[in-house]
């Protein structure tokens, strides 16, 4: 999972990134979200109003894909 925000300097580079891992991993799910409007590491701010939903984001891509979850 690559998570970008708009407005993060860093963006282009996190896009290739993100490509280069399609290329390359194929038995797992990789993905992409974007927010247009965040900043770099805006998932670090809980004032911020796309933090939460990242985080939500973030987790249930975690409960998807963890081995404990695929147990139950």
């Amino acid at each position: 999972m690559v998570v970008i925000g708009g407005f993060d300097p860093l963006q282009d580079w996190q896009k290739r990134y993100y490509e280069g891992l399609k290329r390359r991993v194929t038995n797992k799910e990789v993905r992409l979200i974007e927010y247009p409007n965040a900043i770099h590491g805006f998932h670090t701010f809980s004032e911020l109003p796309d933090t939460p939903l990242v985080i939500a984001e973030v987790i249930d891509f975690i409960r998807k894909h963890s081995q404990l979850s695929q147990r139950v």
